[in-house]
Order: C-alpha cells, then sequence, then structure tokens
C-alpha cells in the first residue's frame, strides 16, 4: 500500500473521529474508527524520518502545521482560540519527531 493510501485512510478516519466528537458525541464507534489515524500517522512520521533529505525543512513544517492546525483544532473541540486541555495530534507527532533528530544526534 502507497503511503499516499495511507495517509487517505488516515485522514477519513481522523475526519470521523473529530465528525463523532463535536456532531455525535453519543456514537463511540466514530470515535473507535477514528482511533485507526494515529499508528498510521506515527508509521508515516518514522517513515519519513528515514527518507527525507532534508530533517531541518521536514521538522520545519511539521512544526509551521502544527501550530497552523492548533486553532482550528481549539475552535471544533472547545469553541475558543486557546484551549489548554488538549492539543492536536500533529504537535504530538512534531515532538516525536524531534525525539528521533536529537536520538539520533545524540549517536553519531
Amino acid at each position: 500500500m502507497s503511503s499516499n493510501a495511507l495517509k487517505v485512510i488516515a485522514m477519513i478516519s481522523m475526519l470521523i473521529d473529530h465528525i463523532g466528537y463535536v456532531l455525535l458525541p453519543e456514537e463511540v464507534v466514530l470515535r473507535y474508527i477514528g482511533r485507526i489515524a494515529f499508528p498510521i500517522y506515527c508509521f508515516l512520521l518514522v517513515e519519513g524520518f528515514f527518507h527525507t533529505r532534508n530533517i531541518i525543512k521536514y521538522l520545519a513544517r511539521m512544526g509551521i502545521f502544527a501550530l497552523l492546525s492548533e486553532i482550528p483544532f481549539n475552535l471544533a473541540m472547545a469553541g475558543t482560540l486557546i484551549y489548554s486541555e488538549h492539543t492536536n495530534v500533529f504537535l504530538t507527532l512534531f515532538i516525536g519527531l524531534l525525539v528521533m533528530y536529537f536520538s539520533e544526534a545524540a549517536y553519531k
């Protein structure tokens, strides 16, 4: 299966999860379907880490996307610009990418 196919599966699964959280909170099965997204994104993150030509640009793109997606996430989940109880998954992925970067740098 291609990485693009995995990305589509993860995005659709995440969309279903968010629809379940925001619009249909009583339908827990939608939240379960959404749980497929995170492991797929983690797998793709690791693949991207090992195959990128420029890890700094990869980190920058992930960091910018994590910051830009935080406001819509906060608005959808809590109806406010700042919501400290939860962050979007891309911030978690960005931190994971940072950990891989510094772990690899420590062993060189």
